[in-house]
């Protein structure tokens, strides 16, 4: 903006108002928990480094992972919204990335990333999250359902994610055995491109790792 007067609106996106409140994405920080259908797996690592942006280097096993998951996120300035508006806070996901270092630092990048609400998809834009929605299942039971046992040892669970009359994701794994939390697998940095094309021939498009 050319015009030096002081931006009189308010939100965490668009559309912005006088009081933020019509904001797809809701005030950060985010808060978030919920469970997790992770899939550790090893891949050629040839194939790994072609959906790699460069200077982003493939880990040399070419390890990667699926996760098919169940989120709840609450904005920090509001936790309430999870009982006044639990359709603003709830939404299910599917991932698949790659393990890689930049610099020697090791990490993860996400090469393709589904949600079931368009202000998750929103919000990941935001980091470079290549988003998109999809329709995402997870096996869930409830706690107080008279006749299936609650997920544990022993449990079959699957998660599935398609989009556009497509199975892109299907993850199916038995429990054999409970571990503790520490076993599970680390992130590390997660490395992202945010990316904005070119609106015309005066304007460059825009590119960040």
């Amino acid at each position: 903006m050319t015009d030096k007067r002081e931006f009189n609106l308010e939100g965490c996106s668009l559309p912005f108002t006088p009081e933020g409140k019509a904001s797809l994405v809701t005030e950060t920080p985010h808060h978030y928990g919920g469970q997790f259908l992770f899939v550790d797996y090893r891949a050629d690592v040839i194939e790994v480094a072609k959906f790699l942006p460069a200077p982003l280097e493939p880990d040399p096993e070419g390890r990667a992972f699926a996760i098919v998951n169940e989120l709840f996120c609450v904005p920090g300035n509001n936790p309430g919204l999870i009982h006044s508006n639990p359709e603003r806070t709830q939404y299910t996901e599917g991932v698949v990335a790659v393990r890689c270092s930049y610099k020697g630092e090791p990490g993860c990048y996400m090469t393709a990333l589904w949600v079931t609400r368009d202000w998750s998809m929103t919000f990941g834009q935001y980091f470079g999250w290549p988003k998109k929605i999809a329709n995402v299942h997870l096996t869930r039971v409830p706690p107080l359902h008279p006749t299936l046992k609650p997920i544990g040892v022993g449990s079959n669970v699957r998660g599935i994610v398609s989009r556009e009359g497509y199975r892109l994701l299907d993850l199916s794994i038995q429990l054999d055995r409970k571990e503790e939390d520490t076993a599970a697998p680390q992130f590390g940095w997660l490395y992202s491109v945010r990316f904005f094309p070119s609106m015309g021939p005066t304007l460059p498009e825009v590119k960040q790792l």
